[in-house]
């Protein structure tokens, strides 16, 4: 094998481990990079490949949800480089690693990425998919955007023959790929947004001794406290008979009927805040 011929090979092949990863493929999200070109230096010569890398996250995040993301990544190796790799090697499957220097927002957050066993194709090129962990994104302030970025990366890839046995001359090899030049490298963007509520409401018979009263419980999808206001309207035969507006205390409000007798339609509307959107209930209630 010549070193030009075996420069190009390795070249390739590197590229391909940016798209891989150790968990197995994820459906990508609907959103996904614009194809990003690399030069990958490879025995004092260089060659240029691109790929598509998503995140398997949502676009939005409710705030109080917190999210594990993996990367992902796609790249058809080009025919002539795939006749290499099966020809010169005698390859038949890939395997190996890279560390991608990633970044959220400006913030370094590296993936570790594992390309698992892919067979080397009998003709034509060869399509690669990985995965690789990408990290937590957690929704803690309503308008954070989350920018996702990939950036440089170092890779080791491994070659097998049909036996199972390391190729010779070429069992691995180590080689460093950066971004080219006018790229932003951005892979996905995620946006924390309002959490969801559910409202509920129970209307409290009048009984000997009790007062009779309303009783609001406002529930947020993830688990944080929800705060603010509730309106609470008292309908009679579909005439407003009373509305009032009640602090939540702890995610509950109480709303005293006193004066009140008969059958009502009590309806309450939570009113939301900066990080829960509103929801309404109604019930119906004899005092």
């Amino acid at each position: 094998m010549t070193l030009a011929r075996n420069t190009r090979l390795l070249g390739a092949v590197t590229v391909v481990v940016l798209t891989a990863g150790a968990l197995g493929v994820v459906a990508p999200a609907a959103a996904t990079s614009a194809p990003l070109a690399y030069t990958c230096a490879v025995l004092g010569q260089t060659r240029t490949f691109t790929l598509v890398a998503d995140l398997d996250a949502p676009p939005t995040i409710a705030f109080g949800e917190t999210i594990a993301a993996n990367a992902i990544g796609t790249l058809t190796v080009p025919e002539d480089v795939t006749a290499a790799i099966r020809s010169d090697l005698a390859a038949t499957r890939v395997d190996g690693k890279a560390d991608v220097n990633a970044a959220v927002s400006g913030t370094s957050r590296p993936w570790t990425l594992v390309f698992p066993a892919t067979a080397v194709p009998a003709a034509g090129p060869m399509t690669l998919i990985g995965v690789g962990t990408a990290g937590n994104y957690a929704a803690t302030k309503v308008g954070t955007t989350y920018d996702v970025v990939a950036g440089h990366f170092t890779a080791v890839l491994n070659f097998y023959n049909a036996a199972g046995a390391p190729t010779s001359p070429v069992p691995s090899t180590s080689v460093s790929c950066s971004l080219n030049a006018g790229q932003t490298g951005a892979v996905d963007t995620i946006e924390v947004v309002k959490d969801t509520t559910t409202t509920k409401v129970k209307g409290r018979d009048r009984a000997p001794g009790v007062k009779p009263r309303v009783k609001v419980k406002v529930k947020t999808a993830h688990g944080r406290r929800a705060k603010g206001e509730v309106r609470v309207k008292i309908l009679r035969k579909g005439d407003k008979v009373r509305t009032s507006i009640v602090t939540l205390e702890k995610g509950h409000a109480r709303v005293p009927l006193a004066g009140l007798s008969g059958s009502y339609v009590v309806r309450a509307k939570y009113l939301g805040t900066g990080r829960f959107k509103g929801s309404s209930v109604k019930d119906k209630i004899s005092v």
